[in-house]
């Protein structure tokens, strides 16, 4: 014959009542956040990269490190940069634009911006030849992809 086990107080039952509801959406929220994390800083799908200024977004600052893929991406991030800042275009304008657009460091030649993640960071500069009737000209833009 089995002993019959001692039923819970009351207290116990109604915090277990109360609490579990909660357990189980923290246990969601915790398993959210550790996939956020993990994944979120190692391939970019970070919340950074909607904050990105839109030159850089879709731009090719996740390529191979040091591979010929990494010249690939410095062209067509300068292309980009290009196409949507030609040359002539106003030293103060560029400045403003890639200031408001998002960019860290904006200098008198040269703009800097980065994403960082775990356990990667990416980043994209930008420099351009001050002309002296104020305009600019030879854009260039670099990338760059470091991981721990």
């Amino acid at each position: 014959m089995e002993k019959e086990l001692p039923k819970p107080s009351l207290m116990l039952r109604i915090c277990v009542w109360l609490c579990l509801p909660f357990a189980y959406v923290l246990k969601y929220i915790l398993t959210l956040l550790l996939i956020a994390f993990v994944f979120g800083g190692s391939f970019g799908f970070s919340y950074e990269y909607f904050r990105s200024p839109d030159v850089v977004r879709g731009a090719p600052a996740d390529y191979v490190i040091n591979g010929p893929a990494m010249d690939e991406g410095d062209i067509i991030f300068t292309q980009n940069l290009r196409a949507k800042y030609p040359d002539g275009t106003k030293q103060k304008t560029l400045r403003e634009k890639l200031k408001i657009s998002g960019f860290d460091h904006v200098g008198e030649d040269s703009a800097y911006f980065s994403m960082r993640g775990f356990p990667c960071s990416r980043s994209w500069g930008v420099n351009w030849n001050n002309n002296e009737d104020g305009t600019i000209s030879a854009i260039n833009g670099t990338t760059h992809f470091t991981c721990l």
